[in-house]
């Protein structure tokens, strides 16, 4: 099941006619797959590799006139002409199945669409939790090193949200993370932090029955060993109307701090330009449309500009799209970058950097799969990563500080809990 809401299309589908998983699990693309077409296994023409796999789902979609919702992983692009195998028995795999394993998942059936103006209330659940999260913000002198957070729970006992280990955590991934970034002399370079996180049981329901958040975007899916819920501030490919268009985020400042204005533009336009470079390799020149507006979510306001082109219509939407990420936004394409950056975290970020993606006959539509929740089926704690950008000029007080910030906006909205 899944739940697809932004400020122009609310869609829902709860029993798909098909699940599809695509998995990166001991070096090995293992798809698992349940549905419409599971007798694909064994057809003579069954896609052989990752690529083909996606250009005959795209086909499929629009042959049946289904409409199919799903995650290309951040991965996606590296792996297109991996050899897929099959899975007959999911049970064998589905305890090694965690966020980063994702690469390639999609749910297609029949669904319902359902008013946007649902989005500006709130479920009873997740007001409940908005009140229990507390700015993270320094203040009064005290450091990140010193600094507990306390809330009080249901019973008006005090919950430590965020103590000494989480903050040494994110001081531990940002220094490191500043070192790489000078070692390689790279502009911008993302790194990520993953924070436990507590869901009400309530929450799922409230999703499936409406999107009851006052975010503009976003995602929940649900499969057999994993849910994912997400509120992602950014938008990135969408096509429609014979139009590709492309989105960024980036120069990014809190509400009510001052800031250098031409220090963020100047961010914003060299991510801009390496995100036009990226797009522009695959699907041609693009056209500037919006440039440097601001755009606000929560309490965070972004650079936003955008681009587009022509789009042929022979062209498999889901293939451009996997050869589009991950975005600049959260992270980079370079090998090198990315083996450090593998090697700093422990472990590659599978959804996260990737997109979600909405997909109907003739259209496309995907968000930067950030600000994003996952919890496997067996555990009682999710988790969820945050990132920050570290460019020149970075420091360890400002990173860690942002990082922690951002943790706790994205707790507030997505209604869950920091700390286990």
């Amino acid at each position: 099941m899944w739940v697809w809401h932004t400020e122009t299309k609310s869609v829902r589908c709860v029993f798909p006619l098909l699940n599809l998983e695509v998995v990166h699990i001991d070096g090995q693309l293992k798809v698992l797959v349940d549905g419409a077409f599971k007798e694909l296994k064994n057809h003579s023409n069954t896609p052989k590799n990752l690529g083909e796999l996606l250009i005959y789902l795209d086909n499929w979609i629009e042959d049946h006139n289904l409409t199919a919702s799903g995650i290309i992983g951040s991965e996606c692009r590296s792996l297109l002409d991996e050899k897929l195998h099959w899975i007959t028995d999911s049970f064998l795999i589905s305890e090694q199945i965690q966020g980063e394993s994702l690469v390639f998942v999609m749910q297609a059936g029949n669904t319902e669409e359902f008013l946007a103006g649902e989005a500006h209330s709130r479920s009873v659940s997740q007001t409940r939790f908005a009140n229990a999260a507390c700015s993270l913000l320094p203040h009064n002198g005290i450091s990140w090193e010193t600094a507990r957070v306390k809330c009080l729970t249901n019973d008006g006992l005090p919950q430590i949200l965020i103590d000494n280990h989480i903050v040494e955590e994110v001081n531990k991934v940002v220094t490191h993370g500043l070192e790489i970034r000078q070692r390689l002399d790279i502009d911008h370079l993302v790194v990520s932090v993953n924070f436990p996180v507590s869901i009400n049981a309530d929450l799922h329901n409230s999703w499936l029955s409406s999107v009851k958040t006052h975010f503009p975007q976003g995602f929940l899916m649900k499969s057999k060993n994993w849910d994912l819920i997400s509120c992602t501030p950014e938008r990135f490919i969408s096509i429609t109307d014979a139009k590709l268009k492309v989105q960024i985020l980036a120069g990014t400042f809190q509400k009510g701090t001052d800031f250098d204005k031409s220090s963020l533009m100047d961010e914003h336009q060299a991510a801009r330009n390496t995100l036009r470079s990226i797009v522009e390799g695959v699907v041609g020149k693009l056209e500037l449309t919006a440039d440097c507006n601001l755009v606000e979510f929560d309490k965070i306001t972004h650079f936003h500009s955008a681009f587009e082109k022509p789009h042929q219509s022979d062209t498999s939407m889901l293939w451009t799209l996997a050869h589009l990420t991950p975005s600049p936004a959260t992270g980079t394409q370079d090998s090198h970058t990315q083996i450090a950056i593998q090697q700093l975290e422990g472990r590659t970020r599978g959804y996260y950097g990737g997109c979600f993606f909405l997909r109907t006959p003739g259209f496309l539509e995907s968000l930067v799969s950030i600000r994003s929740i996952f919890k496997t089926e067996k555990s009682e704690v999710a988790e969820m990563i945050v990132g920050a950008g570290l460019k020149k000029g970075s420091t360890l007080s400002s990173e860690s500080a942002e990082i922690i910030s951002k943790a706790t906006s994205s707790a507030k909205l997505l209604g869950v809990r920091l700390g286990k």
